[in-house]
Protein backbone atom coordinates (compact mmCIF):
# COMPACT_ATOMS: atom_id res chain seq x y z
CA UNK A 1 0.00 0.00 0.00
CA UNK A 2 1.20 3.43 -0.68
CA UNK A 3 -0.10 6.22 0.91
CA UNK A 4 1.61 10.20 1.65
CA UNK A 5 2.92 12.37 4.17
CA UNK A 6 3.23 15.95 4.02
CA UNK A 7 6.25 17.76 5.72
CA UNK A 8 7.54 21.29 5.05
CA UNK A 9 4.84 21.81 1.84
CA UNK A 10 6.60 18.73 0.04
CA UNK A 11 4.34 15.66 -0.34
CA UNK A 12 6.31 12.21 -0.52
CA UNK A 13 4.58 8.82 -1.38
CA UNK A 14 5.47 5.97 0.98
CA UNK A 15 4.98 2.65 0.97
CA UNK A 16 5.08 0.49 4.38
CA UNK A 17 6.99 -2.73 4.30
CA UNK A 18 6.49 -3.61 8.00
CA UNK A 19 8.75 -1.29 9.94
CA UNK A 20 10.07 0.43 7.39
CA UNK A 21 8.75 3.49 5.19
CA UNK A 22 10.29 3.57 1.62
CA UNK A 23 10.21 6.93 -0.04
CA UNK A 24 8.70 6.10 -3.86
CA UNK A 25 8.50 9.52 -4.97
CA UNK A 26 7.94 13.11 -4.31
CA UNK A 27 5.11 14.62 -5.86
CA UNK A 28 4.10 18.73 -6.57
CA UNK A 29 0.91 20.59 -5.37
CA UNK A 30 -0.66 19.60 -8.68
CA UNK A 31 0.12 15.98 -8.11
CA UNK A 32 -0.77 16.37 -4.46
CA UNK A 33 -4.75 17.44 -6.06
CA UNK A 34 -4.48 14.72 -8.62
CA UNK A 35 -3.61 12.08 -5.29
CA UNK A 36 -5.68 13.23 -2.95
CA UNK A 37 -9.11 12.87 -5.44
CA UNK A 38 -7.69 9.21 -6.31
CA UNK A 39 -10.39 7.78 -3.45
CA UNK A 40 -12.42 5.57 -5.72
CA UNK A 41 -15.11 7.96 -5.82
CA UNK A 42 -13.90 10.57 -8.59
CA UNK A 43 -13.52 9.61 -12.09
CA UNK A 44 -10.62 10.86 -14.28
CA UNK A 45 -12.50 13.17 -15.95
CA UNK A 46 -13.56 14.90 -12.20
CA UNK A 47 -10.07 14.87 -11.76
CA UNK A 48 -9.39 16.72 -14.35
CA UNK A 49 -11.81 19.03 -14.20
CA UNK A 50 -10.89 20.19 -10.50
CA UNK A 51 -7.36 20.46 -12.23
CA UNK A 52 -8.79 22.76 -14.54
CA UNK A 53 -10.87 25.00 -12.55
CA UNK A 54 -7.76 25.27 -9.55
CA UNK A 55 -5.10 25.69 -12.32
CA UNK A 56 -6.79 27.98 -14.87
CA UNK A 57 -4.61 25.38 -17.41
CA UNK A 58 -6.18 24.10 -20.74
CA UNK A 59 -8.22 20.82 -20.61
CA UNK A 60 -6.39 19.53 -23.12
CA UNK A 61 -2.83 19.78 -20.80
CA UNK A 62 -4.68 18.83 -17.91
CA UNK A 63 -5.73 15.54 -18.94
CA UNK A 64 -2.31 15.01 -20.99
CA UNK A 65 -0.65 15.49 -17.63
CA UNK A 66 -3.15 13.69 -15.17
CA UNK A 67 -3.16 10.41 -17.61
CA UNK A 68 0.42 10.75 -17.59
CA UNK A 69 0.83 10.68 -13.82
CA UNK A 70 -2.23 8.27 -13.57
CA UNK A 71 0.07 5.91 -15.46
CA UNK A 72 3.07 6.65 -13.15
CA UNK A 73 0.70 5.72 -10.05
CA UNK A 74 -0.29 2.77 -11.63
CA UNK A 75 3.87 1.66 -12.21
CA UNK A 76 4.52 2.07 -8.58
CA UNK A 77 1.51 0.35 -7.36
CA UNK A 78 -0.05 3.32 -5.85
CA UNK A 79 -3.35 2.76 -7.68
CA UNK A 80 -5.37 0.44 -9.67
CA UNK A 81 -6.98 1.81 -12.90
Amino acid sequence: MVSSVVMAKKTTLYRNNGDKYISVCNINQTGKMVWELCDGKHSTKDICRSIVQSCQVSEETVRNDVFFFLSELKKIGAIRL
